[in-house]
């Protein structure tokens, strides 16, 4: 039995500002480990996963066919899921008798009875949590159990949509040791396969889990497919395992969604913390901090920025009371971030203050171009804060956000869009069509970008006011180049002139873009310079002379 594991996450994903890194998520590590403890092959050629998208889609192809596997799994996100569907298919058209596969946040077979209609081509979807689920196909597919009675989280396709039942892993052995640990050759092969492809240790970047699974029941996310809001933790031994990742000498990062949220969370990361050495390539990245432990939070943040210069991410989506609500945000109040701000601003060296950075949501119910820019003016105004990272909605199929109900009440729109990340450009383009065309022609693959579904439009906001704010958002950043924003004399009336100058640009891009738009079904997130032959990573300023 020959199972080939494909992971296809962009080439380069930022999660620190010091450097592109590419980001493992280390599921392939979970579901060997699992069938390990349970499994009843013995004789499983676990095959090195495609943890990144390095070719083009001829050549995945070519090299899955120099080593045919029985079963074919894939991991469908948000950024990957043209690109991994054309995949299966094209395997499944080739060679019938290989079985395909697939789970991941996107996938939406588990209440979709038309799933298999639109893919015929799959013959497994596992959803939820994924171990014993994958363990139960691997056996069955091996021979070696026929017994489907106690099957979970799965769908399958044999000849009828057949749903297995949801249930949440709380298996304690699993639990209580480590993936990592336990299968230590195995996670090292693959750190040295991935500098074979090219990608050196500095720029790797491996997630750890401690705990799966969130609380809350915010609009816009899918922690656990929103199947559970229980959260689990894992009970083993962190110290060793961080020393194992300090030893490779590669970074990490928690995969958890409230990192911070249990007080032994501190104590992972004051040990990892206490390992970290400027010359070594290994540290600590935190992502995500919880949410409501202000405390943890300003810890986290404030070690983070003066050991390992990272950025001071205060994480806010919206700062207006509606908005939240409507998101089902659990938050601070503003006038608590404020005071977390203002802390770390009182405690840290003045260099670090510049590595402050608001995290907006872009595109939510109840936002209109006001609220948004009015948003921005006040962190600006009352915490000095100027630097932004707006994360444009992208559709999560299962989150509280893509129910129909949902989506009808506040009039939501989406739209496929491709988008390069902050550090890139698309270039050499000679005509903006041209890049339209090779999405449609490239299988969903454009090489350096990311797939997703935007939001295009709500009751409160159009497409071009949605692109009117990143345009503001790199004014600002060429604004703040010169002197620290809320410093600038008349700077409200600077403000309002960006904000108006903004929607003017957005409006003419728009008009530009609309029949690429309206022809392909899709949108390149960016601005095209002819004069440059580049697309832009989102939207920027540009006058276009209709001469």
């Amino acid at each position: 039995m020959k199972i080939k594991f494909l992971a296809n996450y962009p080439p380069s994903v930022e999660v620190d500002r010091q450097r592109l890194r590419f980001s493992v998520n280390p599921s392939y590590f979970y579901l060997k480990h699992f069938y390990d403890l349970y499994g009843k092959n013995t004789n499983v050629d676990w095959q090195m996963a495609d943890l990144f998208v390095l070719d083009d889609f001829d050549t995945i192809i070519a090299n899955i066919e120099k080593n045919l596997p029985d079963i074919l799994s894939l991991s469908i996100f948000i950024w990957n899921e043209t690109l991994q569907y054309n995949i299966a298919r094209t395997i499944k058209e080739r060679y019938p008798y290989v079985r395909i596969v697939v789970g991941g946040p996107q996938i939406v077979a588990h209440k979709d009875k038309n799933f298999f209609s639109q893919h015929p081509y799959i013959d497994y979807v596992v959803y939820g949590d994924g171990e014993r689920a994958f363990q139960q196909i691997v056996d069955f597919e091996s021979d070696l159990s026929t017994d489907k009675s106690n099957w979970v989280n799965i769908v399958e396709n044999a000849n009828a949509y057949t749903l297995y039942p949801f249930e949440q892993l709380v298996d304690e052995l699993y639990f209580t040791t480590s993936p990592i640990l336990n299968q230590q050759q195995f996670v090292i092969d693959h750190i040295r396969d991935l500098e074979l492809k090219g990608i050196p240790r500095r720029e790797m970047i491996f997630a750890v889990e401690f705990a799966r699974g969130c609380m809350y029941n915010c609009s816009f996310c899918d922690w656990s497919q929103n199947l559970t809001k229980k959260v689990k933790r894992r009970s083993l031994n962190w110290q060793e395992e961080i020393d194992f990742w300090h030893q490779q000498d590669v970074a990490i990062r928690e995969s958890d969604a409230n990192f911070g949220q249990w007080d032994e969370d501190l104590e992972i990361f004051r040990y990892a913390m206490s390992l970290f050495d400027p010359g070594r390539n290994f540290r600590f990245v935190i992502t995500n901090t919880p949410k409501l432990r202000k405390e943890n939070t300003y810890e986290l943040l404030k070690t983070s920025a003066e050991k390992l210069n990272n950025v001071i991410k205060i994480s806010l989506q919206d700062i207006n009371e509606d908005v939240l609500d409507k998101m089902e945000r659990p938050s601070l109040s503003w006038d608590e971030h404020k005071s977390l701000v203002h802390k770390l601003q009182k405690n840290l060296d003045p260099k670090f203050h510049n590595l402050m950075l608001a995290e907006l949501m872009v595109g939510v119910a109840g936002q209109s171009y006001d609220s948004f820019t009015n948003t921005i003016k006040r962190i600006i105004m009352e915490t000095g804060i100027q630097n932004f990272f707006m994360n444009h909605w992208m559709l999560l199929p299962n989150s509280p956000g893509a129910e129909p109900f949902y989506q009808r009440l506040h009039k939501i729109k989406w739209i496929k869009g491709y988008s390069v990340d902050k550090y890139h450009t698309i270039n050499t383009v000679e005509r903006l069509e041209d890049v339209y065309q090779e999405i449609v022609n490239g299988q969903g693959l454009l090489h350096g970008a990311k797939e997703g579904n935007y939001v295009y439009a709500t009751s409160t906001m159009a497409f071009d006011e949605m692109m009117a704010i990143h345009i503001l958002q790199s004014s600002l950043i060429d604004l703040s180049n010169i002197d620290e924003l809320r410093n600038i004399k008349n700077f409200e009336s600077v403000f309002e002139k960006l904000k108006t100058k903004s929607l003017l640009s957005a409006k003419q891009q728009f008009e530009e873009i609309k029949p690429l738009v309206d022809k392909y079904g899709l949108i390149v997130m960016g601005t095209y310079f002819p004069e440059k032959k580049q697309i832009s990573f989102r939207w920027k300023h540009r006058v276009i002379n209709k001469n």
